[in-house]
């Protein structure tokens, strides 16, 4: 199939999506015409920003390939460069995952396609999209698709998950969604997942969250973490980027899988106790913010 080279450098203008992307950083994409499928596309992009952004933002990344079991039709493959293979960090895996979708949502283009990272133009990796026999998916991970219960509340769904960074201290995330009035596309509630995750991952992931709104320029979805529930706690478990994370891809695919995508209301509980709480909503047009409270910015 012929490929066309793309020039997506417009997408790291200051106004653009990734307004918190350095200018250093740069991307170009190569498409086919090999169409892959759209859900799968987004629920293995989703899974994977999230656990690298659970890993060191600075740590070497290698040739590694990210698959979700129930979403398997599509793998998502990042390589370092042929020369120079330490200069390839998971940043930069990051940051290429979350353009690449913003590129796909905004076009309606999800086709195979290979997008080559730069820093200062010099190579630092690529990231495959392609399609793949279902028969040979690679497993993804425990905490890609973690299991659903549902709470006693019906307007309710808890979605749990084990944090296996520390196999001898587990702890079991479960994230209430109480859906409100509004109705979002579910392409925005992932894209704003994603970007959401891209701004945060330079945190470490014990690291505590503080009040803080993003509202995404590409769409206009706010989604808002704090603690508004319950008093801040001052032990573990407190609300730690870790959750916020993992809460960020159960929400999406949960919405996926429902059938269901619109304004909702959340608490995150570990271990049955609160730890925080948010909102995932329509936002002001053409405002992208952090709260008066929230503490740096990414």
């Amino acid at each position: 199939m012929s490929a066309v080279p793309v020039n997506l450098s417009l997408l790291h203008n200051v106004d653009g999506p990734l307004n918190g992307t350095p200018r250093q950083f740069g991307i170009r994409a190569t498409y086919t015409l090999q169409q892959i499928t759209v859900t799968d596309t987004l629920v293995n992009a989703l899974s994977a920003i999230v656990d690298l952004g659970l890993a060191d933002f600075e740590s070497p990344m290698q040739t590694t390939s990210f698959t979700v079991p129930s979403y398997s039709s599509v793998r998502i493959t990042f390589k370092p460069p042929t020369r120079g293979v330490q200069k390839a960090k998971k940043k930069y895996a990051i940051w290429g995952l979350s353009t690449a979708i913003s590129a796909m949502v905004r076009d309606k283009k999800f086709v195979k396609s290979q997008w080559f990272l730069s820093w200062n133009n010099e190579p630092v990796g690529s990231i495959t999209f392609a399609s793949q026999d279902a028969r040979n998916a690679l497993a993804f991970g425990e905490q890609a698709m973690p299991p659903k219960t549902t709470t006693t509340d019906p307007s309710k769904v808890g979605l749990k998950t084990s944090n296996s960074a520390n196999p001898s201290n587990a702890q079991e995330l479960q994230v209430s969604v109480s859906f409100t009035e509004g109705s979002l596309p579910i392409f925005d509630v992932f894209l704003a997942a994603i970007h959401l995750i891209a701004d945060v991952a330079e945190y470490e992931d014990i690291d505590i969250v503080e009040p803080q709104s993003h509202t995404d320029p590409q769409n206009n979805v706010a989604i808002r973490f704090a603690n508004d529930y319950t008093p801040p706690r001052t032990t573990d478990p407190r609300f730690q980027y870790r959750y916020m994370m993992q809460a960020l891809r159960m929400i999406p695919i949960y919405m996926l899988e429902k059938g269901k995508s619109g304004d909702a209301e959340v608490v995150l509980e570990v271990d049955g106790i609160v730890v925080g709480d948010g909102y995932i909503k329509k936002g002001e047009t053409g405002v992208r913010r952090m709260s008066a409270d929230a503490v740096g910015s990414s």
